[in-house]
């Protein structure tokens, strides 16, 4: 059993750098976020209201890309409690088979949450770069 983690804790890192380093690639052409601001101006032209990109003090999908930050930094945050709050649990439990697997529990549910929450980021970050090329 611990060859198995060992040989799990050595490829996860591997395998996070390959998915998360996957959507980024050199594109020759203008950027999704370029695009979507020249369209953004334009409408704004035609309509005759000052420059919108100007007036929000930063673009659309910057302030957009800034608040999927904050949220996604919060759950690593609560992520992080958790798994304190788990691991103290099960220091406190003193050989309490009971107290032990509520703590295993607290612990497992924590890491699995956060699994579910990269993974549905990668693969937003993947579909994204997709639909956008």
């Amino acid at each position: 059993m611990k060859k198995i983690n060992d040989r799990f804790l050595g490829i996860f890192p591997l395998l996070a750098l390959v998915l998360f380093r996957s959507g980024q690639y050199a594109l020759a052409g203008e950027s999704a976020e370029q695009s979507f601001n020249n369209s953004l101006e334009a409408t704004a032209k035609k309509t005759g209201h000052a420059d919108v990109s100007k007036s929000l003090g930063t673009d659309l999908p910057d302030m957009i890309g800034n608040v999927i930050q904050w949220i996604l930094s919060f759950m690593g945050v609560i992520f992080l409690v958790l798994l304190i709050y788990g691991g103290f649990k099960w220091f406190m439990a003193r050989g309490n088979d009971s107290e032990v697997q509520k703590a295993t529990e607290i612990i497992k549910n924590a890491v699995t949450g956060i699994v579910i929450i990269v993974a549905a980021y990668a693969i937003t970050v993947f579909v994204g770069s997709i639909i956008t090329t």
